[in-house]
């Protein structure tokens, strides 16, 4: 066994990490994509208030994020399907919490705007979805690309 082999393999680990952070990156944008334009046909377009506004458009946004994750960057078979989509509930409503607690704070409790929030509320959302599809819900020996 070479001395670089355990280097090696942490390379191609960390080279595999960043690959799929890319392509999740692209889910990301698509997530996104359905949660703000909900977000903002509840809030502005119907006056909903922004916090039940940014639960619905989390939660629809979750669907659309599932999917693009399996035809973009993770193939299911860690988990039986059934048990794979409770965990990206699961993930996902720990995210919305993650979610409407950095909305309530910037928003409802340092007055700053909305919009803000919610770009601050995505970053750290973001972080928090890829990090347990990575690690705990998909295969990662058997992503995608």
């Amino acid at each position: 066994m070479s001395t670089d082999q355990p280097y090696s393999r942490l390379a191609d680990e960390h080279s595999q990490l960043i690959q799929s952070m890319r392509r999740y990156f692209v889910v990301g944008i698509i997530a996104t994509g359905v949660d703000w334009i909900l977000f903002s046909i509840l809030t502005f377009g119907m006056d909903w208030n922004y916090l039940l506004a940014g639960a619905l458009s989390f939660i629809v946004a979750t669907f659309a994020g599932y999917l693009s994750s399996l035809l973009l960057v993770f193939r299911g078979g860690r988990h039986k399907r059934w048990v794979e989509i409770g965990l990206i509930y699961l993930a996902s409503a720990l995210g919305l919490a993650v979610h409407l607690g950095v909305m309530l704070l910037l928003a409802g409790w340092l007055g700053l705007n909305v919009f803000f929030a919610k770009v601050a509320a995505t970053a750290a959302t973001f972080l928090w979805n890829f990090a347990t599809r990575y690690y705990w819900i998909f295969d990662r020996e058997n992503t995608n690309g």
